[in-house]
């Protein structure tokens, strides 16, 4: 059995986003975020990224609260369904303290104590 991995608690959040890799000349790519963590976001998108690349996610909050969010891509799974590529991948929040990783991480927190607050 694979043993578990993750060090915070995922909550499944569908949130809006694009993003950008660095140093990589693009236009921003669109994503879905499916769920995220104190430490990370795993999301969809068309548009491959390798591990290792550092990307700027940008989403719109609740409330229409744009942050940016910079991360590293710790894995990207290649999934096809008919004819359509799409690509599962999960970013790292570089620095979960400062400036908008700050309040993204803020929101995820309030998101959590909603969640276990309802499950009571």
């Amino acid at each position: 059995m694979k043993r578990e991995q993750r060090r915070s608690y995922r909550l499944n959040l569908d949130l809006p986003a694009t993003f950008q890799i660095f140093d990589v000349e693009m236009k921003p790519a669109r994503a879905s975020i499916q769920d995220v963590s104190a430490v990370g976001i795993c999301f969809l998108t068309k548009t491959e990224v390798k591990p290792g690349q550092k990307i700027t996610l940008r989403v719109t909050l609740p409330g229409k609260e744009a942050v940016a969010v910079h991360g590293t891509a710790v894995w990207c799974k290649q999934k096809v369904l008919y004819d359509v590529t799409e690509y599962r991948l999960g970013v790292k929040i570089d620095d979960p303290i400062k400036g908008d990783e700050g309040k993204f991480v803020k929101f995820y927190a309030n998101k959590f104590m909603e969640h276990y607050r309802y499950k009571k």
